[in-house]
């Protein structure tokens, strides 16, 4: 009997984790599977087929999954599926694997191929990491914030989440920025590092910074712009090239061309 309770094999659907967070009121994450090994004496975990993990709104889906009850930790594999809300915004994201931290302040870390939005905010990349109030990404061929009308790619960004809204963004590696004034007006901002503050209407672009607008363009070591007023200042050499029209509206080139 003892050994029984130490090492239980389950082969029917069955829920298995509970976990409570909060002093007050409790935070349920339940684990069902088509089979399940549980240790009672360490509080190891395996699944397999269906793995389904239910925390309040939120589903994660998997084919294989394992994890420790004591320490709410777990591991999914063969193609993640995680569907439902995250803090009040809606989820839809897909991964390779995913590790968790089922706790009430905890994370997700999904890694291969990580494509999907978690509420304004959309990414493709390699890998992210989220939780309440920040998120990180590692290979970013799209970061979109549709709330802040603001597209990233990079080798790496992290952001911070306050309120339900981006609040700040640091991107290195290869950055690219387009963003959408109040105006309408696009901006494409590329270099080696950036920095956004939505406190402050800034986005930062440093390490041979390009700036780029209807008709004109901005060089320069660092350049400094504010979403909301259009504004644009630069240093470290900076260089402005005007596209020139005729009456016509054709460009410069346009006429060399004719």
């Amino acid at each position: 009997m003892k050994k029984s309770l130490r090492h239980v094999k389950i082969l029917t659907i069955l829920a298995l984790l509970c976990i409570c967070a909060g002093t007050l009121w409790a935070v349920e994450a339940h684990v069902t599977a088509d089979s399940m090994v549980y240790h009672s004496r360490t509080g190891d975990f395996t699944a397999d087929g269906n793995v389904r993990i239910q925390r309040v709104d939120l589903l994660i889906m998997a084919p294989t999954g394992k994890g420790n009850l004591d320490n709410r930790h777990v591991t999914l594999s063969g193609g993640v599926h995680i569907t439902g809300k995250w803090e009040q915004e809606p989820v839809d994201l897909k991964s390779t694997t995913l590790e968790g931290d089922l706790s009430e302040n905890g994370w997700y870390s999904l890694l291969g191929g990580v494509s999907g939005y978690i509420g304004p905010r959309s990414v493709e990349a390699q890998e992210l990491k989220v939780s309440k109030t920040a998120f990180e990404a590692e290979k970013v061929k799209k970061f979109e914030d549709s709330q802040q009308k603001m597209f990233l790619s990079a080798s790496s960004i992290k952001g911070k989440i306050k309120n339900g809204e981006t609040s700040d963004i640091q991107a290195s590696g290869n950055v690219v920025i387009i963003i959408i004034g109040t105006d309408g007006q696009k901006t494409r901002i590329t270099g080696s590092n950036a920095v956004y503050s939505q406190a402050q209407d800034l986005v930062k672009v440093r390490g041979n910074a390009l700036a780029v607008q209807p008709e004109r363009t901005l060089r320069a070591e660092e350049i400094l712009y504010s979403p909301k007023s259009g504004k644009m200042s630069a240093s470290g050499k900076p260089q402005v090239t005007i596209q020139m029209q005729d009456k016509k509206g054709n460009s410069e080139d346009e006429r060399k061309d004719s």
